[in-house]
């Protein structure tokens, strides 16, 4: 059995710090593909950072996965500041996969 202060059960903190750092990397990666297909306007091949733009964040979402999940068992002790958007940014990179996922099938 484990001891309720069993270093095994504050391993969500350990879950939850790495997947926001690393979903946080991934979103600003993701941002940065955006930025430089709005500013190298002459690039023939700009559209190619839109490719690396859905890339970044299909990477940062089971990253955003483990760090809401492991908030969510123990939202009592995590701040509201760090909790709410860590969801939100967790449903919005679920709404742009569930978007490019359905898009070309309402293309063909």
């Amino acid at each position: 059995m484990f001891v309720r202060d069993s270093p095994i059960l504050k391993t969500w903190k350990v879950f939850a710090t790495f997947g926001v750092t690393i979903g946080l990397l991934l979103v600003c990666l993701s941002l940065y593909y955006l930025w430089l297909y709005f500013v190298e306007i002459k690039n023939a091949y700009r559209h190619e950072y839109l490719a690396g733009m859905a890339m970044a964040l299909m990477f940062s979402f089971p990253f955003w996965l483990l760090a809401s999940f492991s908030m969510y068992k123990n939202k009592s002790k995590v701040p509201k500041f760090v909790y709410v958007p860590t969801i939100i940014l967790t449903i919005v990179v679920s709404l742009f996969l569930i978007a490019g996922v359905a898009s070309p099938l309402y293309l063909s």
